[in-house]
């Protein structure tokens, strides 16, 4: 197996793991598989050669539009999801973020929202006293774009306060479940 073949198969299967069941829970039939196959063909490449949080942003946003065409319930929010989970998966990967030259999207990355991350996002925003939009959840399949850049803001001034990138505060909310 050469190296290609090899970091092909990591990409499999960070797709195939970064959507399951309880990732995907109470959506249509179909969701996961949908979901795996379209991040299973994604171009990594694009994501790397992305050297402004601008183009990282562009690519971003054309690619959960992309995701969101091929999910049943054609969900924004699910397609960021998946999306902000498979990314994290990648750049937490030492081979494909070797591989696909990703290390320095870090910091651009967004924390992957539910319904978790987003309680923990009120009460850090509470205990930081950090004045902003209230933020407001009905659940990942009816989040729209404009909520979830507020969330995304919030993020940031939480992850700044702790000191690290936002993308990692998932692991901080999944702890506290």
């Amino acid at each position: 197996m050469g190296k290609k073949e090899f970091v092909k198969l990591l990409h499999w299967r960070v797709a195939r793991t970064s959507v399951g069941a309880s990732t995907a829970r109470g959506m249509p039939k179909k969701t996961v598989e949908k979901a795996r196959k379209y991040l299973e063909s994604l171009s990594l490449e694009k994501f790397g050669r992305c050297h402004t949080v601008a183009s990282f942003h562009s690519l971003l946003g054309k690619t959960t539009v992309g995701l969101q065409r091929k999910l049943p319930n054609h969900s924004w929010g699910a397609a960021r999801k998946f999306l902000n989970i498979f990314l994290r998966g990648i750049v937490y990967h030492r081979f494909l973020c070797k591989g696909y030259r990703l290390h320095h999207i870090e910091p651009w990355l967004e924390v992957p929202l539910d319904s978790y991350v987003a309680k923990g996002l009120k009460k850090d925003q509470k205990l930081l006293d950090k004045s902003g939009p209230v933020l407001k959840w009905s659940g990942v399949t009816d989040l729209e774009e404009l909520v979830s850049q507020d969330y995304q803001n919030v993020a940031t001034e939480v992850a700044k306060h702790v000191g690290i990138h936002r993308i990692h505060l998932d692991l901080k909310y999944w702890v506290d479940r």
